[in-house]
């Protein structure tokens, strides 16, 4: 049975969370499919809140007052699909008011095939551990999440734990129709010679066939995993962030706008405090 935290829950149903029942166990399809349909409502909610999330200059200093104290915890922040370090800003200049330091992933756009995403990350967590002489703290959103978890696997020793944001672990394929088409454009791209571009092979082929098995392995019992998640999901099904390996903690928003909501980050910050051992309960004043 999974695990749950604070706000956490087990219960699963449709992505509306019509239904309180326990979700069956979700596994990655044969061939590419949509896990739901999204409306028009649902798109312009999500588009809309990667603006409205991030509030005011001033509504962000309120919430980043007295956050909780980093003590110069190394942490990687590895981006979602489509997106790249940039996108990842906003809650690396907060962790860092908090004390942490945080990491570039060297993603500059997660369009790429997921083992030779995970074989860079892996590298990245050694030579930043080796330099901070201390396991690093990753934290992954959306598609970040699952190589997070996929580089814990390679790498226990040198990770102290992950946090994932939206990330659909227990199936990475249950996205929303648009993301289908995303996906399928950035096939024909492959096809075309692009460079740097996932193919089909990541989607059914060799290449996911090899994530899904390493995704199935048991996860570090001493490696702690935090995967937050949010009913009001557009992109992804809800119910695939529900890793019966983690820590469940549900929070509010949007799966494009989570990453950059200060209260959000807040509740990501304690859970790597935790990590670490150190009170919770500590602050940095901002």
């Amino acid at each position: 049975m999974a695990k749950t935290g604070s706000g956490g829950v087990t219960s699963g149903g449709g992505p509306n969370g019509a239904d309180a029942t326990t979700p069956e166990p979700m596994r990655m399809p044969p061939r590419l499919r949509s896990s739901f349909k999204t409306s028009a409502r649902s798109i312009a909610r999500e588009n809309l809140s990667v603006i409205t999330t991030r509030g005011t200059r001033k509504s962000r200093q309120i919430l980043i007052e007295d956050g909780p104290l980093g003590n110069g915890m190394p942490v990687i922040l590895v981006p979602g699909f489509l997106t790249g370090d940039w996108s990842m800003r906003l809650m690396a200049t907060t962790l860092k008011t908090w004390g942490f330091a945080p990491f570039r992933s060297g993603i500059s756009l997660n369009v790429g095939c997921t083992n030779e995403l995970v074989d860079r990350l892996v590298e990245r967590v050694r030579v930043i551990s080796l330099r901070r002489q201390s396991p690093v703290a990753i934290v992954g959103w959306s598609r970040g999440g699952t190589l997070a978890k996929l580089v814990a696997l390679q790498v226990p020793d040198e990770v102290s734990g992950i946090v994932t944001l939206v990330s659909p672990n227990a199936n990475p394929l249950a996205v929303s129709n648009v993301v289908v088409r995303q996906l399928r454009v950035l096939n024909r791209l492959n096809a075309m010679g692009a460079k740097g571009v996932m193919g089909e092979d990541c989607i059914h082929g060799e290449c996911a066939a090899s994530v899904e098995e390493q995704l199935g392995h048991d996860f570090p019992a001493d490696v702690p995993y935090v995967s937050m998640y949010t009913r009001s999901d557009g992109v992804v099904d809800w119910r695939a962030c529900l890793d019966p390996e983690a820590q469940l903690v549900e929070v509010e928003g949007t799966h494009l706008g989570v990453g950059n909501d200060v209260r959000v980050i807040r509740r990501i910050a304690g859970e790597l405090v935790n990590f670490a051992g150190v009170d919770s309960g500590a602050t940095h004043r901002a």
